[in-house]
């Protein structure tokens, strides 16, 4: 790392996989945006997360901790960014250094045929849980009311369900186009909605829905933020965040007690994002599976 006399020093606690593997190279960028808990970086075109602990791992996190209450947001936007193997550099505010931080892996585990019934039921039980607790403003309304939502969401989430019933790439498309960049913030509700479809294309494991994948990913590039798409690119690798891998990984059980804590932590990421995400998943797996 630079000699450079730096504001505040972090420590990587863990980075993902594609984290990793883009750090193997040097790269200069800018710092995108900032949050409290967390900040995004540029590094020659790539998108990656700072985030800390509490924001758990992810597929473009590289998770810091600090010794002191250290917040993102007083990190001036557009500072100039170095990275290497050795850690990034934001200007003259922060350094964090990855020494041997553990390596991990976002890819989602697909589920094994003989689970599909049962995740059917549980996810009845979690589409509970989303309509009960939905911020004001989700998507999430579509799955039981669509006339609350305006002409275009409710248009693009009605392909969207038709894409998937009838295995329609063409239909898939055609969604795409009317969901990608719908709405506000750096993940708009309608990515958002596509990334849980996404990833419920990932777990259930039939060739014939990689298809519909190709379709969605082929459509919202260039349509939406840089770091809305770049989620987006993930969620069609079948990558997904901690919270999402606790999802996944209990949907089979039927234990309900351990649904509401999962189908809860993946709600609450960002404001309506979390569970704009989980009614895209939702719509999904009741529209595929039967």
């Amino acid at each position: 790392m630079s000699t450079r006399v730096v504001s505040t020093r972090l420590h990587a606690v863990s980075l993902s996989r594609y984290v990793h593997q883009l750090l193997q190279a040097p790269h200069n960028g800018t710092l995108l945006a900032t949050f409290a808990r967390s900040c995004y970086l540029d590094l020659d075109g790539h998108v990656i997360a700072l985030v800390l602990p509490d924001l758990l791992d992810g597929p473009l996190n590289l998770v810091v901790g600090s010794d002191t209450d250290f917040r993102f947001a007083n990190v001036p936007v557009r500072e100039t960014v170095e990275s290497s193997n050795a850690g990034i550099l934001i200007g003259d505010a922060v350094e964090i250094t990855v020494g041997e931080a553990p390596i991990w892996e976002p890819q989602l585990a697909p589920w094994d045929r003989s689970d599909l019934s049962t995740v059917r039921t549980s996810m009845n039980f979690v589409q509970e849980i989303l309509l009960g607790e939905a911020p004001e403003g989700s998507f999430a309304t579509y799955l039981t009311d669509p006339t609350t939502l305006r002409m275009r969401a409710r248009s693009g989430l009605g392909l969207l369900e038709e894409a998937l019933r009838r295995r329609s790439p063409v239909s898939a498309a055609e969604a795409a186009q009317q969901l990608a960049g719908l709405g506000g913030g750096l993940t708009p509700s309608g990515d958002d909605v596509l990334v849980g479809t996404l990833l419920a294309l990932s777990v259930i494991h039939h060739e014939d829905l990689r298809e519909l994948r190709n379709a969605i990913i082929a459509e919202v590039r260039g349509r939406t933020t840089r770091i809305s798409e770049t989620y987006l690119e993930a969620a069609a690798r079948g990558e997904a965040g901690e919270a999402w891998h606790r999802l996944i990984r209990v949907l089979p059980s039927q234990n309900r007690a351990a649904l509401v804590v999962a189908a809860r932590r993946v709600m609450a990421f960002g404001e309506t994002s979390g569970s704009d995400m989980l009614a895209g998943f939702t719509l999904a797996i009741s529209t595929l599976i039967s």
